[in-house]
């Protein structure tokens, strides 16, 4: 009851900021990821580059001091009696550990918000949301405590410069608000076109004399980068993953049924295609036939056939969409969401109407405006691909009104092109 009246009261006022995504109704993981990829295809594909500082915060939720956290409640607006509840809510505490059949001592709990709680994520949001607005250099990229600091430009060195200066400028704000900054695993990349020699280098980050580690690769948010967007490593690894438990449904297959194979595959292989699958829509066309064949192998190994057996008659047996088709229609739900404001809002002002008049939306057979490119690394952005994907659904599809709706007609809708 009291997280309800709390969160519609601070969505409602539009407090929390836009660069958070963590623990918000509506912004999920592939959403935030998609934002950020936008800012970095964007400058590379205008022949820029940009770096970025991948943060990592020691026990965040552990280190959250109880008195900031009140004072931050009353800048957000909340009342004397509720920063009086919180304070009782927050307050002497204690936990004791447990090993083997012995229990240690009760020892207080002075700082940190309760995790496992409705109320600790959304404490956590309200002690960090003030983090972004003193970014003078960077764009703040934020999901619950994963923080990216991102920088765009042409110059490497300016890029050095500001991600120094923000760098040292966010130390004093977690040293200000009792957080710890873990510079072993804050790592650094810098994002630039294969063919921009000018940039090919490494960026020199430093913190109280200590070099940041400049790595090609990085896991963020379940998606491995790397620093020209190939996104080879990351469809290598969705790969072995899906091979991995291919394995497991050949092994179960003669003890299960066709159906209850496929039910398998459904819960334990598609989760891994599906993930942020328009992420990687755009990946190359080798990447997009490895992805295809781990999944055919996987069908298979449900209908258990050998590999001569025609793989669209084995798609159309089990009723699977190839992978390509799968991420089309996840595109154009995307770009529904975006343009009905359903996403968050840093999405859907990427997303527009050929038409800005909706009155005029029959006109243009609702269409959405598409980007121009200059590179082909430019076109893997989902917000370019995402308005030619939905080109392939039928104007009485484009028009329909509800998310629902939708899903449903797209889900039937067999007109989008795949690569066998």
């Amino acid at each position: 009851m009291i997280y309800n009246q709390c969160i519609d009261y601070i969505i409602g006022n539009n407090l929390l900021t836009v660069s958070q995504a963590g623990f918000r109704e509506g912004h999920s993981t592939g959403a935030c990821l998609a934002n950020f990829l936008n800012e970095i295809y964007e400058e590379v594909d205008n022949g820029g580059t940009c770096g970025v500082l991948f943060l990592d915060l020691a026990k965040a939720f552990d280190t959250v001091d109880h008195l900031i956290l009140v004072d931050k409640l009353k800048l957000l607006g909340f009342k004397a009696s509720a920063q009086s509840w919180f304070s009782s809510y927050l307050d002497n505490r204690s936990q004791s550990t447990k090993f083997g059949n012995s229990i240690s001592a009760n020892k207080s709990i002075s700082c940190g918000v309760l995790q496992g709680s409705i109320l600790g994520p959304f404490l956590f949001l309200c002690y960090i949301n003030d983090l972004p607005q003193g970014l003078k250099h960077t764009q703040g990229f934020l999901y619950a405590d994963d923080t990216a600091l991102l920088v765009r430009g042409k110059d490497p060195m300016e890029l050095e410069l500001n991600l120094n200066a923000e760098l040292t400028s966010v130390a004093r704000w977690f040293d200000a608000n009792k957080l710890s900054m873990n510079t072993s695993k804050t790592k650094l990349m810098h994002f630039r076109h294969t063919h921009n020699i000018r940039s090919n280098r490494d960026l020199n980050v430093m913190i109280n004399g200590e070099l940041i580690e400049s790595v090609s690769q990085f896991k963020y948010l379940g998606v491995t980068l790397d620093t020209h967007l190939s996104l080879d490593s990351h469809i290598d690894k969705v790969c072995g993953k899906v091979n991995s438990r291919t394995g497991l449904l050949r092994r179960v297959r003669n003890f299960v049924s066709k159906d209850l194979a496929t039910h398998l595959y459904k819960s334990l292989v598609d989760p891994h295609f599906w993930y942020c699958n328009y992420i990687h829509s755009g990946c190359s066309l080798t990447n997009r036939r490895k992805l295809q064949i781990a999944q055919n192998n996987s069908l298979r190994a449900i209908a258990q056939v050998d590999n001569l057996y025609p793989t669209e008659a084995l798609h159309i047996d089990l009723e699977i969409d190839w992978l390509d088709v799968t991420v089309d229609k996840t595109l154009c739900i995307e770009m529904f969401k975006n343009v009905h404001g359903l996403n968050p809002i840093r999405n859907y002002q990427k997303v527009n109407w050929l038409s800005h008049d909706r009155a005029l939306r029959s006109n243009t057979h609702a269409e959405l405006a598409i980007r121009r490119t200059n590179t082909k690394l430019g076109d893997q952005n989902m917000f370019c691909r995402g308005p030619r994907a939905w080109l392939h659904l039928p104007e009485e599809i484009r028009k329909l009104e509800t998310l629902s709706g939708l899903r449903t007609a797209v889900k039937k809708h067999d007109g989008f092109p795949h690569t066998r």
